[in-house]
C-alpha cells in the first residue's frame, strides 16, 4: 500500500519539474525553433551542393552534418517541451480543456504522447552521436 501511495508523488514531482522547465522555455520557443532551423541549414546546405554535383563530398561536410543533427533535434525538442507542456498555455492543456467530459482518460493519453515525443527528441541525438562516432 505504501508503494502505491508514493507513485503519484513521484509522478507529480516529475510533472512539476517538467512544467517548470516548460514555463522557463516558453518565452524562448521561437528562438529555439530558429536555432534548430539555422543548425539544419548549416548542416544540410553543403550536402545540397554535393547532391547537385557542384562540389565534391569532403569529410568536413559529413562532420558538420553529423554535428548539426543533434543540435537540431535538441532545439526542436526543447521547443516542443515548451509548446506542448506549459501548464497554462501549452497545447496539451488547451486540448484537455476543450475535450468532451465523457473521455476523462483522453487528457492523460495526450500528455503521455507529448512526453514520449519530447523524450524521443531528447534521446535521438544521442543515437546519432553514437552512430556517427562508430
Amino acid at each position: 500500500m505504501a508503494r502505491d501511495s508514493a507513485e503519484p508523488v513521484v509522478a507529480d514531482a516529475v510533472s512539476s519539474r517538467t512544467e517548470r522547465l516548460a514555463v522557463h522555455l516558453y518565452p524562448h520557443r521561437h528562438a529555439l525553433i530558429a536555432a534548430g532551423l539555422g543548425c539544419f541549414l548549416i548542416g544540410a546546405l553543403p550536402l545540397v551542393g554535393v547532391a547537385r554535383g557542384s562540389i565534391a563530398l569532403a569529410e568536413w561536410h559529413v562532420a558538420v552534418f553529423a554535428a548539426s543533427v543533434p543540435l537540431v533535434l535538441w532545439a526542436y525538442g526543447l521547443a516542443l517541451l515548451a509548446t506542448f507542456l506549459h501548464p497554462r498555455r501549452g497545447l496539451v492543456r488547451v486540448l484537455e480543456s476543450g475535450r468532451a467530459h465523457g473521455a476523462p482518460h483522453l487528457g492523460n493519453l495526450l500528455r503521455a504522447y507529448a512526453v514520449l515525443t519530447v523524450w524521443t527528441f531528447a534521446l535521438a541525438p544521442l543515437a546519432v552521436l553514437v552512430a556517427s562516432a562508430g
